[in-house]
């Protein structure tokens, strides 16, 4: 039978490369998805479960899951689902402190239940716009954050020495402050408070 022009032998057992319009893949793998490589065959990608392809620039996506660097995420992947549950739906967790000190991690809600006084010092490290929380936990010990160099705190129309030497400390039992960063790592500010807070 003649062939016409511009058609294509269906018949041959030679995978059709893919500068005539074919994969360049005699037998792909099963379950998987081709990825173009320019003239070169077709790269196979396969997922397993709740793996997806991640783009990476100027090379093939890679087949990866979901991860969670916190401890508010939990991903659990299954055949064709992935399942993402938030520890704590208002987005902030909470660190009970039972020991004598602790540093605040941007994000994370703190009680001190500690016998004696926690401190609890500021993070070197906190975006503009992070916040934080401080409680009195389930002792009567109390708190006090302190800083490091060039910190300050604003409550109100007071503000901390600057410094290693500025804190902020309850005075009696249920005193909490909610505090914001709005100088990335160095000014922070009492978003609200409860109780008579100490400013030094």
């Amino acid at each position: 039978m003649p062939i016409l022009q511009n058609s294509i032998n269906a018949n041959s057992t030679t995978p059709l490369t893919t500068t005539q319009g074919g994969s360049g893949v005699s037998a792909p793998l099963v379950h998987g998805i081709l990825v173009a490589e320019g003239a070169s065959p077709f790269a196979t990608k396969v997922l397993t479960n709740g793996e997806l392809l991640i783009g990476s620039t100027g090379a093939d996506p890679v087949a990866a899951a979901l991860t969670s660097t916190g401890s508010t995420i939990t991903i659990t992947n299954s055949a064709g689902g992935i399942n993402l549950e938030v520890a704590n739906p208002s987005g902030e967790a909470w660190v009970n402190v039972t020991g004598a000190a602790a540093t605040i991690s941007p994000g994370i809600g703190y009680t001190a239940s500690n016998a004696g006084t926690v401190t609890l010092t500021l993070p070197a490290v906190a975006a503009y716009g992070s916040v934080f929380e401080v409680s009195t936990g389930t002792t009567t010990g109390g708190w006090i954050i302190a800083q490091l160099a060039l910190q300050s705190i604003n409550y109100g129309n007071l503000t901390t020495t600057v410094g290693v030497g500025g804190s902020l400390a309850s005075s009696m039992a249920g005193d909490s402050v909610r505090v914001l960063c709005i100088v990335a790592n160095t000014t922070f500010q009492v978003l609200g408070a409860q109780g008579e807070i100490n400013v030094t």
